[in-house]
């Protein structure tokens, strides 16, 4: 996500793993790269709205920054769910989302490094046996999860369906010019397509 301003970005918000490939408890960033197209979608906002958004970027980049946020995407503390939580306080409507984001077994270390899972989501449910001392430490832990949280396949289709806004594609290539250390206050790398 990223605010625009008169054509010119003011605030960058992307939260990912700090290292690449790891999802299940680690550092974040948010400034997290992607070497991949994009889609992304303009949603007009009040100028209270974008006052709004704004502080709550600052406010999370910070919790990132100073490790206080961690990047879970196995408990969806993901950067679709944490961009809607942006947007939901600070007033900004956009389509629900909401469905579920893994299907099937999926084997987890055991033990687990952190059990504090951030719940972002308020109907998110996570059952997920917790380690115990008698369960066997050198067997992986089966848990199906269930979490009804922001699925960002799911957010983009709603997007596209429900046709109230427009949609661009960001292309790797792009992204190139637009860096970590160049893109605040440069022009809006996709407005000419809009």
């Amino acid at each position: 996500m990223y605010t625009v301003r008169g054509n010119k970005v003011t605030k960058f918000f992307s939260f990912g793993p700090r290292e690449h490939g790891q999802f299940a408890n680690t550092p974040g960033t948010p400034d997290y790269g992607m070497d991949y197209p994009t889609r992304l979608f303009k949603v007009p906002v009040t100028a209270q709205q974008m006052n709004q958004v704004e502080s709550r970027v600052d406010i999370y980049r910070k919790q990132v920054l100073d490790g206080r946020m961690r990047y879970r995407g196995i408990s969806n503390d993901t950067c679709a769910e944490t961009v809607r939580q942006i947007l939901s306080e600070s007033g900004v409507i956009t389509p629900n989302g909401t469905g579920p984001v893994a299907v099937g077994d999926l084997s987890i270390p055991n033990p687990l490094p952190d059990m504090t899972w951030r719940q972002t989501a308020t109907n998110t449910r996570w059952p997920v046996p917790i380690p115990h001392p008698q369960f066997n430490q050198r067997e992986p832990l089966k848990a199906t999860p269930t979490v009804n949280a922001v699925n960002p396949y799911k957010w983009y289709h709603e997007f596209r369906k429900s046709g109230k806004y427009k949609e661009v594609q960001f292309g790797a290539q792009e992204k190139k010019y637009w860096s970590i250390h160049t893109r605040f206050q440069n022009p809006d790398p996709v407005a000419d397509k809009w």
